[in-house]
């Protein structure tokens, strides 16, 4: 797997997180509680396959690398840890991933790897498949709502039954979305990034987040499925 060789980040700030001593050691961040737009404040944990907490692992995509976004971290203690730049996609995640009430445990690469450090790179390039195999789930993040995405979302969520679509023509013609919408979803940047599709091949279980809309990834896999048969867009990534 393809340890997010994208472009390289603008800048190379000092990384708050404490290294990593062993060879299974990696970093989870807990991204504590807040309403959109909110600061975000994560914590930021050193843990070990053999005895991580539950965790998700999110797939999303770096964009151009220039870090216009800033979170705060804390260390295990809850004491300040300094901030940290993240990419404009990673802070629109985190964003959107966050809960109002309650902490979320993720692993991200681009906040849990000191980026600036090759031999760490290097090591937890070597756990990545273990990383996402390992998480309860993989949230894949195609990046904030735009256009008519919501209601592509709710589409592939409400059509998502394998035994169902594709099988005559009359059901195509009934559930025929918009060509243009789904295909301005599925033309996002994350579908054509071949080792993305390898985080999800690893995962028990994967959603796919744009916005605030979820739905399984199983909706995806059939919209493809269906897409054969009803010829609606043409070499989908």
């Amino acid at each position: 797997m393809n340890p997010r060789m994208e472009p390289a980040l603008s800048t190379k700030p000092t990384y708050p997180g404490q290294p990593l001593d062993l060879e299974d050691s990696f970093r989870l961040v807990e991204v504590q509680p807040g309403k959109r737009d909110d600061p975000i404040h994560v914590r930021l944990l050193n843990t070990r396959l053999e005895e991580s907490p539950a965790y998700e692992a999110l797939s999303y995509t770096w964009g151009d690398g220039a870090l216009t976004g800033h979170i705060q971290l804390f260390d295990p203690t809850g004491a300040s840890a300094g901030g940290m730049p993240v990419t404009a996609n990673c802070h629109s995640a985190l964003n959107c991933l966050r809960k109002a009430d309650s902490s979320r445990t993720l692993w991200i690469d681009s906040i849990c790897i000191n980026q600036s450090l090759d031999p760490e790179r290097t090591q937890q390039l070597g756990l990545m498949s273990q990383i996402y195999s390992q998480a309860s789930r993989v949230v894949v993040y195609l990046g904030e709502r735009a256009g008519d995405s919501d209601s592509v979302m709710d589409w592939l969520r409400d059509n998502d039954e394998p035994s169902e679509i594709g099988r005559d023509d009359d059901r195509v013609e009934i559930i025929r979305p918009d060509k243009a919408i789904v295909e301005a979803l599925l033309r996002r940047p994350w579908f054509s990034r071949v080792w993305v599709l390898q985080e999800v091949a690893l995962a028990g279980e994967a959603v796919v987040c744009c916005g605030n809309k979820e739905i399984s990834w199983e909706s995806i896999k059939t919209f493809r499925h269906w897409n054969v048969a009803a010829r609606l867009i043409k070499n989908l990534p």
